[in-house]
């Protein structure tokens, strides 16, 4: 039992010390998620197509709701330079999410990480958190607002 929870501990030690990089290190993780349209969109779908944003968020939080609206109006820039950028919304409800977008006009990806297991693996400790990965899947950026210099 002991050697359980010491295994357990450095695996999760592991997982967090590559997902809370904040420069350039490591790969991004690869995850499936469904979108709120049922269509499974896998993150490794984008390599060597182009760089992606990750914005993890929730409904409920008045700091996402603000860079959401960030989100939504760099947009047209964002895409004009080839970077997508999927919304991973933490563990609400596909109705939930549906019922807050539906006064928001959105044209980018929304995923639902109904059970929190991507925000976990990408070491998300707060929210909101933007994790930037280049067209080869490194991580060249984490933190809690888009950075303007990039």
């Amino acid at each position: 039992m002991k050697n359980f929870f010491i295994v357990t501990f450095i695996f999760i030690f592991c997982i967090f010390s590559f997902a809370t990089s904040s420069k350039g290190e490591g790969l991004a993780y690869d995850f499936s998620l469904n979108d709120l349209g049922g269509q499974r969109i896998n993150l490794s779908d984008f390599r060597n197509k182009q760089e992606v944003i990750l914005f993890f968020w929730a409904s409920w939080c008045a700091f996402c709701r603000r860079e959401l609206r960030n989100l939504i109006d760099k947009y047209p820039a964002l895409k004009k330079d080839n970077i997508e950028v999927l919304a991973v919304n933490i563990e609400e409800s596909a109705k939930v999410v549906q019922r807050f977008l539906a006064r928001e006009k959105i044209e980018f990806k929304v995923l639902l990480d109904s059970e929190g297991t991507v925000a976990v693996i990408y070491g998300i400790v707060g929210i909101p958190t933007y994790i930037w990965i280049d067209k080869e899947g490194k991580i060249k950026y984490k933190g809690h607002a888009l950075p303007e210099e990039e």
